[in-house]
């Protein structure tokens, strides 16, 4: 295949996986809601691995934003 094939296929590649993981999101985005709703993370009186258990919960979706993005930089930028 020449570079033009393999450009539009890993754009075509990514535009796939940018698609599925955005279309996660929403069930994703319920759950961490019930999850903070269970954990009582609104509290004042919650104990620090209480605390830390809340924001490590609420840094899930950037960081699934961040690895989508990460892997459909990859493949628009891999020269294969």
């Amino acid at each position: 295949m020449n570079k033009k094939g393999n450009v539009f296929l890993g754009l075509v590649i990514a535009f796939f996986i940018w698609s599925s993981g955005i279309l996660m999101l929403p069930f994703i985005v319920d759950s961490i809601d019930v999850t903070r709703t269970d954990l009582v993370c609104s509290s004042n009186t919650i104990s620090f691995g209480t605390k830390t258990l809340c924001l490590t919960i609420d840094l899930i979706v950037p960081i699934i934003l961040w690895t989508l993005f990460t892997i459909v930089l990859g493949l628009i930028i891999s020269k294969n």
